[in-house]
């Protein structure tokens, strides 16, 4: 299950990581610079795992990644 992760980015700016664990235990997490855009794709990535399905990593990362 995907979980938001509230943490500081190097410039110490607040972000908020959606991620497959927690730190030292993910195996994958994606950045965002806001809660709402990261509480939107943490509930389409559980409700996807919880059906069986997967998005493409790559195609998501390039869509949601913060820039």
């Amino acid at each position: 299950m995907y979980k938001i992760i509230k943490g500081k980015s190097i410039s110490g700016e607040i972000e908020y990581r959606v991620s497959d664990g927690s730190v030292g235990e993910r195996s994958v997490s994606y950045d965002f610079k806001t809660i709402e855009d990261a509480q939107e794709i943490v509930i389409k990535l559980n409700l996807e795992e919880e059906h069986g399905q997967v998005w493409n990593t790559k195609e998501l990362q390039q869509d949601f990644t913060v820039q």
